[in-house]
């Protein structure tokens, strides 16, 4: 296991050379920023599924919990009682990073891939997102990826945002990165 993270390592020092052997070094690279916060609403239970949520909560036994669908169940009901009680918008810091002809675009969440490879053939020249940057507020899955359901799409917490936040964040930073300084 010892050789095998040796010659991982040495792969990736050996491919750092050659790249920087291609950098191409700007004396006085332009350094810009933007900066904005956008505000968006935080999709909460209907007061019928919190009803049931009360009801699954009191009947459940969190301190001997186990993960099959009744203790799954449990969880998520549990989710929806605490996020009743968040504020109804989040606001989101986006921010772009100009270095050189560069651009940086950074996210507040854990976006899907699919969000980065669309800001990046939208934007012309160098680009790459950072995400996880300047705060959380947890999955932001395309509307699509809502519509199947995965368990970064389930209401809770860390996942719920309004439908179309990804594309509202995505547009929203795309319009930063376009604005002219």
């Amino acid at each position: 296991a010892n050789d095998s993270r040796i010659s991982q390592v040495a792969f990736l020092a050996e491919k750092l050379v050659a790249a920087a052997s291609h950098a191409r070094w700007m004396e006085s690279p332009g350094l810009s920023v933007a900066f904005e916060e956008l505000r968006l609403s935080v999709l909460k239970p209907a007061e019928a599924d919190l009803q049931k949520a009360g009801e699954v909560v009191r009947q459940s036994n969190y301190e001997n919990i186990t993960v099959n669908a009744e203790g799954l169940r449990s969880l998520y009901a549990r989710e929806q009682i605490l996020l009743s009680e968040f504020p109804d918008a989040l606001y989101l810091p986006l921010q772009v990073i100009r270095i050189g002809d560069c651009v940086v675009g950074t996210l507040p969440g854990e976006f899907f891939a699919e969000t980065g490879l669309k800001l990046k053939s939208a934007v012309a020249g160098r680009y790459f997102t950072v995400t996880m940057a300047n705060g959380n507020v947890g999955y932001v899955p395309p509307e699509q990826e809502k519509k199947k359901g995965g368990y970064e799409t389930w209401r809770c917490r860390y996942s719920c945002l309004e439908d179309k936040a990804e594309e509202t964040v995505r547009e929203k930073l795309l319009k930063l990165i376009n604005r002219k300084a």
